[in-house]
């Protein structure tokens, strides 16, 4: 298996399932690089039942991405993320620094 330590084009994770420590948190639905500064890069992961929960992780904390499996490792998990909701009806959450 080829894994890759978080250095792809974050383009091509999109669609990926994503996977926190203690479990699948959903499925990355945008990656965004920040010029010029890989802590500024996020990706975006939807998830919960209804795909209602929003999570917002920077690029930092990507630790692995399989390409074989599509699976991208994150080093967090719900409970580092603080809610917040959305004027849409969605819960965006952000990791708690």
């Amino acid at each position: 298996m080829s894994r890759d330590p978080g250095r792809t084009g974050l383009a091509q994770i999109v669609g990926y399932r994503a996977q926190g420590r203690l479990g699948d948190l959903g499925v990355v639905t945008q990656a965004r690089r920040a010029a010029g500064s890989e802590e500024a890069s996020i990706i975006v992961i939807r998830g919960g039942v209804s795909n209602g929960l929003v999570f917002v992780v920077p690029r930092t904390r990507v630790r692995e991405i399989v390409h074989e499996c599509q699976t991208v490792v994150v080093d967090a998990d719900i409970m580092d993320f603080v809610p917040r909701l959305t004027g849409h009806g969605d819960v965006e959450l952000r990791l708690d620094r």
